[in-house]
Order: structure tokens, then C-alpha cells, then sequence
């Protein structure tokens, strides 16, 4: 055998991959729990930050939707990037992106990172 060596010591673990190689993996099962809790921290930013009444309920209400979205079996992750990529422009409009760009832009850019592909718009928009 030729290559790399491992010498690993115990592990515990549901499932351990050791490889040498590439190692593809269909489907990570804490990306839905990582995508709820992105926007849990988005909502609870937003209720610390000042804008006028109207703007916090429509981005309440894309919120619920982005929600619903990732309750389902396949989330559409382009469908929950336009979401996000809406709310970004209504909190711009209002002013409150700006006031609160320290505790907002890191989540957005992080969900965006998570959405993969279908984020590239609202990283654009982040930039």
C-alpha cells in the first residue's frame, strides 16, 4: 500500500469514515437542522433590531414562509434563497440592514453559504 498512513486511536460514533482518498457523501442529515437554526438566530436578530412596523411584518412573514419551506421532506432551496434575497432588499429599503449590519450580515451570509448554489444571488446582494 502506497500513499498516506493513518494511525487512529478509538473513536465513538454512530458512523466513522477513515479515508485516504475522496469520499463522497449523498446527503449530510444535519444540513435541515443547520438551515432551521440559521433562520431561528435571523428571527431572533431581527426582533433586536429597530424598523418601522410594516417592514417587521412582512419579514415575519417571510420568515414563516422560509419555515414552512425547510418543514418540508425536500426543502426548495432557490425558493428559500428569493425569500431571502426579499427580505434583504425590504430591510435595505427600511434602513434596518444598515442599522444593524453586525448582527444581521453574518447570518445571511451564512445562509446563503448554506444554500449552496441557490445563494449566489443573496451573497451578491451581502457583497
Amino acid at each position: 500500500m502506497s500513499g498516506a498512513q493513518f494511525n487512529i486511536g478509538q473513536q465513538q460514533a454512530g458512523v466513522i469514515n477513515n479515508v485516504g482518498g475522496d469520499l463522497n457523501v449523498d446527503r449530510i442529515e444535519g444540513t435541515l437542522q443547520v438551515g432551521n437554526q440559521l433562520v431561528a438566530d435571523l428571527r431572533a436578530a431581527l426582533d433586536r433590531t429597530p424598523m418601522p412596523e410594516p417592514t417587521r411584518v412582512e419579514a415575519g412573514r417571510v420568515l414563516d414562509e422560509v419555515e414552512r419551506e425547510l418543514e418540508r421532506s425536500q426543502p426548495d432551496k432557490p425558493r428559500i434563497a428569493a425569500r431571502l434575497e426579499h427580505l434583504t432588499h425590504l430591510l435595505g429599503s427600511a434602513g434596518a440592514l444598515a442599522a444593524a449590519a453586525d448582527r444581521l450580515l453574518p447570518i445571511l451570509g451564512k445562509l446563503a453559504t448554506w444554500l449552496g448554489p441557490a445563494g449566489a444571488g443573496l451573497a451578491a446582494l451581502l457583497a
